[in-house]
């Protein structure tokens, strides 16, 4: 391919069919459905007929976002509340779904619809038969599946090579420039004020719910030194590629990691949370970091919103039992528990594991993960040794 056709197959969207979405009781003509994006976005046409029919209220910095074109996080006008967005208006399937937009001064679309309202209806795209189909009762259990018929569209070639050129400038720029700071700021943010404190000396880190293995890669990045990791993943595949990232940790951070830390993980065998037990966990020693993020599917917006009715979910139990072994071995470790957000779910379930856990473990912070993919919640230690 010319290196101009390799660029725009990145940029392929969907376009819905004239009509099939509307905003605040307005069709909308041209609507693109972005998969590639987080927020929703409201071009310049839409946003000044509604303005005009008195539909709508707009702020002039109220959401911050990062473009294509690569650089800091920018502030952009929204919508001062969030505007009703009903899809299949009219129709056998209307679903309708409140949601705040930021107002672009494009004209190549009324409506850019990113991954902010796609997750929330669980909308799956069939490339093949050009739909999308999403559940139109999303906020509970069952329903029916509703489709919105799409066809492709994509950027032009010189559109995409110049964001592409752009974001490659400001990576250079940015790793040229504020490696050193940022390296630091990452740094500080893994250590606790009082109590457990890491970088001090070698650490052992435990990665419950494991994956690939990111959280041992994430502390190396912040510059502390591992001399021993256990992976706790059951997932064999997730394993195999774990263990093909890690071979490479030794050489990108040398003197911080050695191969017989990644060879001795590999032998460790407890892959099953709940094989765990109290003799194993304190088997494993002294514990300094353990970072987890347990199971979702019965708390996702996505959902069906089953909470702790979930087998998967409800494996948080296991996760606060083994943190509970750790403390009560004597480790006062650090730790960093990731979740999907829950806040502000309307379903009982959900709220009921949403208490749970802040009973347990305190409250959470909630972040954008990468200020441009998903909502999530984070739980970090804060004085050693208490109520996990």
């Amino acid at each position: 391919l010319h290196p101009e056709d390799r660029l725009v197959c990145h940029t392929t969207a969907l376009l819905a069919e004239a009509g099939s979405i509307a905003v605040q009781g307005v069709k909308v003509e041209n609507a693109i459905i972005d998969t590639g994006a987080q927020s929703v976005l409201m071009g310049r046409k839409l946003a000044e007929c509604l303005q005009k029919q008195g539909k709508l209220e707009t702020v002039s910095k109220g959401m911050l976002i990062i473009t294509a074109e690569g650089g800091p996080p920018k502030w952009m006008p929204s919508t001062k509340e969030p505007v009703e967005v009903v899809l299949l208006p009219g129709q056998k399937g209307e679903t309708r779904i409140r949601v705040q937009c930021g107002l672009s001064e494009s004209e190549d679309y009324d409506l850019l619809v990113g991954m902010e309202l796609i997750y929330k209806i669980g909308a799956q795209i069939d490339a093949w038969g050009e739909k999308l189909s999403f559940r139109t009762e999303y906020w509970r259990e069952g329903g029916e599946q509703g489709e919105l018929p799409v066809r492709f569209v994509k950027m032009e070639p010189k559109k995409a090579l110049r964001a592409t050129e752009s974001l490659q400038k400001a990576k250079e720029e940015k790793m040229a420039g504020g490696k050193k700071a940022a390296e630091k700021d990452r740094m500080e943010s893994l250590r606790q004020p009082k109590g457990a404190t890491l970088g001090e000396k070698p650490i052992t880190i435990v990665e419950l719910f494991g994956g690939i293995g990111a959280g041992l890669a994430a502390a190396l990045e912040a510059g502390l030194v591992v001399q021993k990791w256990i992976l706790v993943e059951i997932d064999p595949k997730a394993r195999r590629m774990a263990w093909h990232h890690a071979d490479q940790l030794p050489m990108r951070y040398p003197g911080q990691i050695s191969k017989a830390v990644i060879e001795e993980a590999k032998k460790e065998g407890a892959w099953d949370i709940r094989q765990l037990n109290e003799a194993t966990v304190w088997g494993w020693g002294q514990v300094d970091l353990v970072v987890a993020g347990w199971e979702c599917q019965g708390t996702s917006r996505a959902g069906k919103g089953r909470g702790m009715g979930d087998a998967r979910t409800a494996l948080l139990d296991e996760l606060l039992q083994v943190l509970k072994w750790i403390q009560e071995g004597g480790s006062r470790c650090c730790y960093v528990v990731e979740h999907v957000d829950m806040e502000g779910d309307p379903r009982e379930p959900i709220r009921a594991t949403q208490e749970k856990v802040v009973a347990e473990l305190g409250a959470g912070v909630s972040w954008d993960a990468a200020l441009n993919n998903c909502s999530a919640t984070s739980w970090a230690s804060r004085e050693g040794p208490g109520p996990p």
